[in-house]
Parts: structure tokens; C-alpha cells; sequence
């Protein structure tokens, strides 16, 4: 691995089971994938925020336009597909339409912490298994997550909001090896979810788009069933 990974690809890694033949949430993932490019833009300073009352609250925009030759590829396409314009937290993780999941696992792949394995069912119907390949990247991130939520660590920013996520689409649960799970660990969560436990290293604007992003997220995946079929 040759450079730090992207929120989205940490979290696919944390959602992914070992043996790749299960996604947890793989039915809210067009929310939360995106969701989680969307908060990489924050920490990275390329999102701005404005509050306007008369219109619903909290509007984020795209703070440059033009093209940025250092981005990420997956970062510049949702940077173009929300333009110029001021959208709503919650518009931009239900309408923004991008289908990242296959990408994200690609780019995993390529970068040798999974592999792609293809069969067919009874010779016939193909299936696709991404069993992990280098564990390090993910053990980490759970070492960091599990430190901040059982232990109460102050978390780093991406840490903040990679908890947040999947707490908001509520697949905590479901994560492939179990992670730690008690009455502490549950206010934890909610905790940092709701932003009342931020990131040490997260700016108070900053720290407001991420947590309409993550209500984005709650609201738009609570009523969904989030069962682990990939």
C-alpha cells in the first residue's frame, strides 16, 4: 500500500468479511459509499458550508470549481456532479446517483488488500467473492475504532467519521468479524454519530457538514433493511 487509503475504501474494508462473501449494509451502500466520499471533500477543505433558514437549514456547496490536478478520481466525480450549486446534505446522499461500490472494491483489489475470486453456482450462475488478501490495513482500523469506541480514545477526524457512518446507517452490528458491543459502546456510537464526540483534529465547519451527512445518512437508511447479501 503506497499511500493512506480513502474514507470510502477504510470503510469497505471494515464492512467486507474476511472471506468476502458477505457485505454488511450491502443494501444501504448507496448511501453510505458516497456519504463517505462526501466527508473526505470536508476534511480535505473542498466542501464550504452556509446556514440559510428561509431554506431548509444547512446548504453545502463545492468550495472550487476548477480542475484539481491532485485529486482523487472518485472525489472529482462527485465534486462534478454537484457543480456549482447548494445543496441540502440530504440531497446530495440520495440524488447524487453514483454507484461507487464496484470502484471502490476494484480499487482494493489493485492495491492488493483483496482478491477477486469469480465462480459459478452449480456451473452456471457466476458469483464474485473479495476474501481478504493484506489484513493489515483493515486490523488497524479496527484497532483505532475499537481503542475510541471501548476504550474512549479521542478519535482523529477520519476515525470520527468512519463510526459515524456506520453508525447512522446502523450496520455496527453487523460487522464481519464482531466488533466490541456493551451499553458504553452503544452510547459511544450515538455519541459520535450525533457529533457530540468530534474528531480531535476536526474544525467546528468542517465538523457541521459531516454531521448533516451523517443525519443524511441516518434518515435516508433507517427504514431500509440492511442484511449482509452481496
Amino acid at each position: 500500500m503506497d499511500d493512506e487509503l480513502l474514507i470510502v475504501e477504510d470503510l469497505m474494508l471494515l464492512l467486507l468479511a474476511d472471506d468476502g462473501s458477505q457485505i454488511a449494509g450491502s443494501k444501504v451502500l448507496h448511501c453510505v459509499l458516497p456519504a463517505a466520499i462526501l466527508t473526505e471533500l470536508a476534511l480535505t477543505g473542498r466542501l464550504e458550508v452556509h446556514s440559510h433558514r428561509r431554506v431548509g437549514g444547512t446548504r453545502i456547496h463545492a468550495s472550487r470549481t476548477n480542475a484539481d490536478p491532485e485529486i482523487d478520481p472518485l472525489l472529482a466525480e462527485v465534486l462534478r456532479a454537484m457543480g456549482g450549486s447548494e445543496h441540502s446534505a440530504y440531497g446530495l446522499v440520495s440524488a447524487l446517483g453514483l454507484d461507487v461500490r464496484q470502484s471502490v472494491l476494484d480499487r482494493l483489489a489493485a492495491r492488493g488488500l483483496i482478491l477477486r475470486e469469480t465462480r459459478k453456482i452449480l456451473g452456471v450462475l457466476p458469483t464474485t467473492r473479495w476474501p481478504s488478501l493484506d489484513s493489515r490495513a483493515e486490523a488497524a482500523l479496527r484497532d483505532r475504532v475499537t481503542a475510541v469506541l471501548d476504550r474512549g480514545r479521542s478519535p482523529d477526524a477520519r476515525t470520527a467519521v468512519i463510526i459515524a457512518l456506520i453508525s447512522a446507517a446502523g450496520v455496527y452490528a453487523q460487522l464481519s468479524p464482531r466488533m466490541p458491543w456493551n451499553a458504553e459502546v452503544a452510547g459511544r456510537l450515538k455519541a459520535i454519530e450525533r457529533g457530540e464526540v468530534t474528531g480531535h483534529d476536526s474544525t467546528p465547519a468542517t465538523q457541521e457538514i459531516i454531521d448533516e451527512i451523517a443525519r443524511a445518512v441516518f434518515a435516508l437508511t433507517s427504514s431500509a433493511s440492511s442484511a449482509p447479501i452481496l
